[in-house]
C-alpha cells in the first residue's frame, strides 16, 4: 500500500513540474501557436500523471529510491567523521593500537545494514498513513460526485423533451452534415437549464433552451455548430479523464488548476474550430451570437445560473478575441508546435516516477555495497606495504599542493600514520588522506577572503558619493516620465483623465447608453439611462476608425442597481469596470467597448492600465 501511494505521490510531482513548465511557457505560444494545440497539449501531463513508468535516469525516482537507505548512510558517515577526528587527535595512539582499531572497524562495518531497516521501517509507517488518508479522500471524492451526476441526470430527464419543431431539426442536421457528422446526437429541449449543452457518454444529447427556439436561422445555426463541434472532438470523453486524473490527484491544488486551464481551453478551440474557416463580418456574428445567448441566461432566474454563468471578463474577452483571430496557421508554426510538443514528450519520459520495485532493490544495493567495502578492506590487507607506499605518495602530493606551514605538519602526520599503519586498516588511509587535504580547503578560503574584504571598501565609498552627488542618478528616472501628457477636465460631472501627448487634439463624443431592467414587473424593458462619453483619437476617420476611450457615467443609484444585478447596461455577462467616483457620479469602463479589435485597441488598453482618471468634487 505505501508503495502505491508513492507512485502516486511522483505521478503527481512529475505532473505538477509539467504543468509550471507549460504556465511558464503559455504567455510565449498564446499568441503563436493554435488554440487546438493549448487544449491538446494537457494530454501529455494526463498520461504522465497516471503512467507509473520511469527509465533508469528518472529524476523523480531518484528522488524517491535514496529514502530507504538514507539512514544507513548517515550512520556511516557519522562513524567515519569520528574516526577521523580520533586520528587527527592522536596519530601516535592510533599506530600504536592499529590491531585493536582494525577490530572496531570490522564491527562498526558489520552493523550498518543493520540501522538501515529501522529507519526504512519508519519511512513505511509514514507512506502507510498517507496512503490511507489518500484512499479515503478519494473515495469519498468519487463517491459525491457519482452523486451529483446521476441526480443531474435524472433531473435533466425528467424535464426535457424531444425537439419537435421542424425548423430547429432542419438546421440541426444541416450543421451535422457540414462537420461530417454520421451517427447524429439526439437533440432535446430543456426550459430549466441556464445554457445549451452536450450531454452523456455512451448516448450523447444535444440540449437547448427554450429562449433559442426565438432566435433567427444564423443565431441558432451557429450555436447547435459549436455543440456539435464538442460532440465531433470527443471533449466530454477528454473532461471525463479529466475528472478521474483530479479524482486520484485531489490532494495537489496544481492539478485543480490544470483542470480550469483545460476547461477554459475546451471552449476557446472550440470557438476558434468553429471560426476558422468564417469570413470577418460572420466571425463578428458569432461573437454577437455568444454574447447574447450568455446575456439571455443571465436573465433567466435559475437555480443553475450560478453553475452556468462561470465566464469572468478576461476569459471572455478571450473566447471573443479568438474567434476574431481565428485563422490557419503556417507551415512553419506547425512544425515548431510539433517540436515543443515532442520536447514536452521527453521532459515528461524524462522526469519518470518511483516504481515498486525500485525500493526493495536499492535497499540490497546499500547492503551489497556495504559488503563489497568490507570485502575490499579485507583484499587490501595482503598487500600492506604497497597501501603504505600509496599513503606516502598521496601525503607527499597533498603537502606539495598546500601552502603554509600548516600544510607542511599535515603531511608529516601523513608519512608517519603511513610508516606506523599494519596492512588491513583502510578506513587509515581516507583518514589520512582527509586531513593531509584539509589544509588546501583553509589556504583557498583563505585566498577569497582578502578579496572580499578589499571590496567592502569600494563598495562604502561608491555609496557615499551616491549619497553627495545624487543628481547624476535622475536622468534614470527621466525616461517614462519625460513624455508630456494632457489632461481632459470635465467640469459636468467632476474627473481628470490623463492622456498621452500623441492625442493632441483628441475630440469628445457625447453618447448615450441603456439600461435593461433584469427583476420586477419591468424585466427585459429599458428602465435607465445617462451619459456616455467618448474620447476619440485624431487618428480616427469613418473609413480606418480608431479605438475610443468611452467613460459611462452613472449616478450612485443607477450603479447600485447594477451592483445588486438588477440592471445590465450591455449584453455581456460582466457589468462594467468601475474606474472611479465622487460623491455624486460613478465613471465606468463598458465591457466589450474593444469586442471588434480596431487599430489602436492595444494602445488604449495600456492607457487604461495606468489609471488615468482621477475623480474631483468640481463638477455643477
Amino acid at each position: 500500500m505505501s508503495d502505491l501511494f508513492k507512485e502516486v505521490l511522483s505521478m503527481s510531482l512529475s505532473g505538477s513540474l509539467l504543468v509550471l513548465l507549460i504556465l511558464l511557457l503559455k504567455p510565449i505560444l498564446k499568441e503563436r501557436f493554435s488554440k487546438a494545440w493549448q487544449y491538446y497539449i494537457w494530454i501529455i501531463v494526463l498520461i504522465r500523471l497516471i503512467l507509473p513508468y520511469s527509465p533508469e535516469f528518472g529524476i523523480i525516482d531518484s528522488l524517491f529510491q535514496p529514502a530507504a537507505v538514507q539512514s544507513s548512510s548517515e550512520v556511516g558517515t557519522d562513524t567515519q567523521e569520528n574516526y577521523i577526528h580520533t586520528e587527527d587527535s592522536s596519530m601516535q595512539s592510533i599506530a600504536e593500537n592499529s590491531a585493536e582499531n582494525s577490530a572496531e572497524n570490522s564491527t562498526d562495518n558489520t552493523a550498518l545494514p543493520a540501522v538501515s531497516p529501522k529507519g526504512y521501517m519508519e519511512a513505511l509507517d509514514g507512506f502507510q498513513i498517507g496512503a490511507y488518508l489518500w484512499l479515503a479522500g478519494m473515495a469519498i471524492l468519487f463517491f459525491l460526485r457519482l452523486i451529483r451526476y446521476l441526480r443531474f441526470l435524472a433531473f435533466m430527464k425528467n424535464t426535457s423533451e424531444p425537439a419537435a419543431d421542424k425548423r430547429t431539426v432542419q438546421i440541426y442536421k444541416s450543421a451535422a452534415l457540414e462537420l461530417g457528422i454520421t451517427r447524429v446526437p439526439q437533440l432535446k429541449l430543456n426550459s430549466q437549464i441556464a445554457s445549451p449543452m452536450l450531454l452523456g457518454l455512451i448516448k450523447p444529447t444535444v440540449y437547448l433552451t427554450d429562449i433559442t427556439l426565438d432566435w433567427d436561422d444564423t443565431s441558432l445555426y451557429y450555436v447547435l455548430r459549436h455543440e456539435l463541434m464538442h460532440y465531433k472532438r470527443h471533449d466530454i470523453w477528454y473532461k471525463w479523464c479529466c475528472g478521474l486524473v483530479s479524482g486520484i490527484h485531489w490532494f495537489n491544488p496544481v492539478i485543480l488548476i490544470m483542470n480550469r486551464q483545460i476547461s477554459k481551453q475546451c471552449e476557446i478551440s472550440c470557438d476558434e474550430a468553429v471560426a476558422r474557416d468564417l469570413s470577418r463580418e460572420e466571425k463578428l456574428l458569432y461573437g454577437n451570437v455568444l454574447l447574447n445567448a450568455i446575456s439571455e441566461n443571465r436573465k433567466k432566474n435559475s437555480p443553475m445560473l450560478s453553475l452556468t454563468l462561470s465566464e469572468d471578463k478576461k476569459s471572455m474577452k478571450e473566447r471573443i478575441k479568438s474567434i476574431i483571430m481565428s485563422n490557419r496557421k503556417s507551415k512553419k508554426i506547425k512544425i515548431l508546435s510539433a517540436i515543443v510538443a515532442a520536447a514536452l514528450c521527453i521532459a515528461a519520459f524524462w522526469l519518470g516516477a518511483y516504481t515498486m520495485d525500485g525500493g526493495e532493490n536499492t535497499v540490497l544495493a546499500a547492503d551489497g555495497q556495504n559488503t563489497g567495502s568490507s570485502a575490499s578492506s579485507n583484499s587490501k590487507s595482503t598487500a600492506g606495504s604497497r597501501g603504505d607506499t600509496k599513503q606516502d605518495t598521496k601525503a607527499v602530493s597533498a603537502s606539495e599542493n598546500s601552502s603554509g606551514k600548516n600544510a607542511a605538519v599535515q603531511s608529516g602526520k601523513g608519512s608517519s600514520a603511513a610508516e606506523n599503519v599494519t596492512s588491513g586498516n583502510t578506513n587509515q588511509v581516507s583518514a589520512s588522506e582527509g586531513t593531509a587535504k584539509s589544509p588546501k580547503a583553509k589556504a583557498a578560503a583563505t585566498e577569497k577572503n582578502p578579496i572580499s574584504e578589499a571590496t567592502t571598501p569600494n563598495k562604502k565609498s561608491t555609496n557615499t558619493n551616491n549619497k553627495k552627488s545624487p543628481k547624476p542618478v535622475a536622468p534614470k528616472n527621466t525616461g517614462a516620465s519625460a513624455k508630456s501628457t494632457l489632461t481632459y477636465s470635465n467640469k459636468d460631472y467632476g474627473f481628470n483623465f490623463t492622456l498621452p501627448s500623441d492625442w493632441k487634439g483628441y475630440t469628445i463624443v457625447k453618447d448615450t447608453w441603456e439600461g435593461t431592467s433584469l427583476s420586477g414587473k419591468q424585466s427585459g424593458k429599458v428602465t435607465q439611462k445617462g451619459t456616455e462619453l467618448l474620447l476619440r483619437n485624431p487618428k480616427w476617420t469613418k473609413k480606418n476608425p480608431y479605438q475610443d476611450i468611452p467613460i459611462m457615467i452613472f449616478t450612485k443609484k443607477q450603479w447600485k442597481l447594477i451592483e445588486k444585478e438588477e440592471l445590465a447596461v450591455s449584453a455581456a455577462p460582466i457589468g462594467p469596470s468601475k474606474l472611479g467616483s465622487n460623491s455624486k457620479y460613478v465613471f465606468a469602463l463598458p465591457a466589450r467597448y474593444n469586442f471588434a479589435f480596431p487599430a489602436g485597441y492595444e494602445e488604449v488598453e495600456k492607457i487604461m492600465k495606468s489609471n488615468p482618471l482621477k475623480p474631483t468634487e468640481s463638477f455643477k
